[in-house]
């Protein structure tokens, strides 16, 4: 699972205020009279896909107080019952998880994806729908077999659904050519959109 990322958070009058669409990136925000700046640095991600994470060790995790039963089940697909492995559950948690993870196949661009200080992929509209984004929205692409890279998504209508267009520099990052399989994961980071 990807890491935190660097985020600044305004509390005014007692409520978070984003001021930035670019966490950890912000100019120009004008700060008022009792503004707390909230500046939160980054966090370690994990290496691997976490539904491999054999069982009993989330167990021993959840165990030692790293984990809650809740996040064990959420981001590893353990399920934990009065303190042990109900690992029947467990398989068909992560089953099901597995099912609804989205593959797309590499593809060129083949219009210029946006400029600017983010990495963009496109893709075809109705695979955005699909996966419930919105246009420019902030996901994350991952190659089982190496490092993953946070991106923001666009459109092309010319695009064949289940493909993503990458330039250059994600093909250089996640290690991959055209026809290859990634997969996308949505990210749910405050202020990112």
């Amino acid at each position: 699972m990807p890491g935190a990322p660097n985020e600044f958070v305004v509390i005014r009058n007692g409520q978070e205020i984003a001021p930035s669409d670019t966490p950890g990136k912000v100019s120009g925000f004008r700060l008022a009279t009792g503004d707390i700046v909230s500046m939160r640095t980054s966090g370690g991600g994990g290496y691997g896909d976490p539904l491999e994470r054999d069982p009993a060790l989330v167990l021993k995790d959840v165990r030692q107080g790293y984990l809650s039963v809740e996040r064990a089940e959420e981001a590893f697909g353990t399920v934990i019952r009065g303190g042990k492995l109900d690992a029947a559950a467990t398989q068909r948690l992560r089953d099901t998880a597995r099912g609804q993870r989205h593959s797309l196949r590499v593809v060129r661009p083949p219009k210029a994806l946006p400029a600017g200080g983010r990495q963009w992929c496109a893709l075809a509209p109705t695979t955005l729908g699909a996966l419930s984004l919105r246009d420019r929205e902030a996901c994350e692409l991952a190659d089982p077999a190496g490092p993953s890279l946070r991106i923001w998504v666009t459109t092309d209508p010319s695009l064949a659904p289940d493909s993503v267009a990458l330039d250059g520099l994600a093909r250089s990052v996640l290690s991959v050519k055209d026809g290859d399989v990634v997969a996308l994961r949505r990210l749910t980071i405050a202020g990112v959109a």
